[in-house]
């Protein structure tokens, strides 16, 4: 009974907390503008999407002074957030400079549907044209692409937590996607697999560049000194001298040719100390970090022997993974289980302890205490929770009962006998059953086995999607061919509709989305030449031609400007037929995960 009422509990608290996630998803609006440093020769993109919230035609948007702005087009997204779909649709704007300086673009305020929404300001930085920013037009490599390291301090503890940045500084130069750091320390420092946080642009002593920012999450695990002096492997794509092809037309990865670029980042000096000694209190364990903890006490009245449930949950930034229940000085009055770890993650961890009163005498439930040393004060921190009120009742199953043996019988506490009880019977000669000639034995009914054939589903079912949660890569790879579809039927309306623009952009997002699931990276790191790479070898080599030179019209059409010429109907009705029969041929292809 205990256990069902545990399991009970149990799902609650899972459903209330997916109930507040459900709740949690509310009308937003957004604005945000990319890039938000350039040239005055340049543009930038401004977009408003509005997330959940109806909205059947663009805003009219005031006047932005410095900016001339102009509508290019909307785009619309579905995706699932805590198994409820999500809407997000986005208008583009695009922004042309008419001065350069700094610009504030906004706060506005915006009303829809009765609602208003207020739109945070954004800081837009427009530099002179390139060939009016000075200098004498000689650069060196190294001041082309270079890398820079960034620590949040050099002087760290052992067990300590950290994040290592790495940003690529580039101008003039056209980089891979790919990238590979080299020299990276073996000992000292436990380094975790770099990932992309995005790109964006900043002004460098009036140079513009493009920065792409990488981060590693780090934990020291040596005392000593150690030089963070990594090496960036990059690619620069520069484009042939000569075209190969005879008609002058190559497909877009031959009309370019990738050289290796090894770039030094400046190297950094990191000093790892050990945990001081002195002040060190008795219960502390190894947490290092920056944490908070609650704790929670259910029931606080209770009769001996019943259950109480103490919940611990800690939250923060640093080692958590190493982090266990904290130890409770229950005493010999409390009958204790073994905790358990009932939920985990990134910046949590929840602990459930289960505890039984043994006597009535009891009035609260000791305090927990959680001691962990926070390296940015340099000092060990102790969080106290407790005590809390308990009151604990006498139960009926302490009370002493008398019981009757059987074998003693005493007439003066015997009780008039009952009408409805039933008269001796015979004794059976034998104990062994008998089965009447011709009657066959009763076998189980199929509804008998309904419920355990339910259940046999049900558990498979959830061992999928257990397998799904536990594998990214698994779970990209099935949403892969459905968001393939979703940019087809884009790209079918589009036609439709004799949008070539929008036709090939939908074609690009079939590509990009399909091979951005299957190689598990995001959207926007998928290249032409990354397709072409990742699934052109495998492809006869006329499809491998016609499949370059599509992506490179789908860029050419992407980027370029709106034009009133006719469409070629049947040009497109060819594409599209061509990228539905390379999706299903990429099926068959083996990819490798990122």
């Amino acid at each position: 009974m205990q256990v069902a009422i545990e399991n009970l509990r149990r799902w609650l608290t899972t459903l209330a907390v997916a109930f507040a996630a459900f709740s949690a998803t509310a009308q937003q609006v957004m604005l945000d503008v990319q890039p938000r440093t350039m040239r005055l020769n340049e543009t930038a993109v401004m977009k408003l999407s509005f997330v959940d919230v109806p909205m059947p035609q663009a805003p009219a948007l005031p006047e932005i002074p410095g900016f001339q702005v102009h509508f290019v087009g909307q785009e619309t997204q579905f995706q699932m957030i805590n198994g409820r779909q999500q809407h997000r649709l986005s208008y583009n704007f695009r922004l042309q400079p008419l001065a350069t300086g700094q610009f504030r673009l906004g706060p506005f305020t915006l009303t829809v549907n009765g609602q208003n929404f207020d739109l945070e300001p954004v800081m837009v930085e427009v530099l002179p044209p390139a060939n009016a920013a000075g200098g004498d037009g000689q650069a060196t490599i190294d001041e082309l692409v270079f890398a820079r390291l960034n620590l949040p301090r050099t002087e760290l503890y052992l067990q300590e937590r950290f994040d290592v940045e790495l940003s690529l500084y580039y101008r003039g130069v056209q980089l891979d996607r790919t990238i590979q750091l080299q020299n990276l320390p073996s000992t000292g420092l436990n380094l975790d697999e770099f990932q992309e946080l995005g790109g964006s642009r900043e002004n460098i002593n009036g140079e513009l560049y493009d920065v792409r920012r990488f981060r590693m999450r780090a934990t020291a695990m040596t005392a000593g000194t150690f030089t963070l002096d990594p090496m960036v492997r990059v690619h620069v794509l520069v484009r042939r001298e000569q075209s190969r092809d005879p008609f002058g037309f190559d497909a877009f990865f031959g009309r370019y040719e990738a050289q290796p670029l090894v770039v030094p980042a400046e190297p950094l000096a990191v000093n790892i100390r050990p945990l001081p000694a002195d002040g060190r209190p008795g219960n502390f364990s190894g947490a290092v970090g920056q944490f908070t903890m609650d704790l929670q006490v259910q029931p606080t009245e209770v009769t001996v022997g019943d259950p109480i449930t103490l919940t611990v949950t800690i939250t923060g930034r640093g080692n958590l993974e190493t982090i266990a229940m904290p130890a409770i000085e229950l005493g010999d009055d409390f009958r204790r289980y073994d905790p358990k770890l009932i939920a985990s993650g990134p910046q949590q961890k929840v602990f459930e302890q289960v505890v039984l009163p043994r006597t009535d005498q009891l009035s609260a439930v000791p305090p927990v205490t959680f001691t962990y040393f926070d390296p940015q004060q340099a000092a060990y921190q102790t969080i106290v929770r407790g005590p809390f009120p308990l009151l604990v009742k006498t139960g009926g199953a302490t009370q002493p009962h008398l019981f009757q043996t059987p074998t003693v019988a005493s007439s003066s506490i015997r009780q008039p006998l009952g009408i409805d009880i039933i008269g001796p019977k015979r004794a059976p000669e034998s104990w062994t059953p008998v089965i009447e000639p011709g009657r066959a034995t009763a076998w189980p009914s199929p509804l008998h086995l309904a419920p355990v054939a339910a259940l046999m589903v049900a558990l498979a079912v959830q061992r999928r999607r257990d397998a799904l949660d536990r594998d990214v890569s698994r779970r990209r790879r099935a949403l892969a061919p459905r968001s393939a579809r979703a940019a087809i039927r884009e790209a079918e309306a589009a036609l439709a509709a004799s949008d070539p623009h929008a036709f090939y952009a939908a074609l690009w997002r079939a590509f990009a989305d399909y091979t951005a699931h299957r190689a598990n990276l995001e959207a926007g790191e998928v290249s032409p030449e990354l397709i072409l790479r990742t699934f052109a070898p495998a492809l006869p080599t006329g499809d491998r031609d016609e499949l370059g030179v599509l992506l490179a019209v789908c860029d050419e059409t992407r980027f370029a400007a709106r034009s009133s010429d006719h469409p070629d109907a049947a040009r497109l009705k060819r594409h599209l037929q061509r990228t539905q029969e390379w999706l299903r041929a990429f099926e068959r292809i083996s990819v490798s995960c990122v």
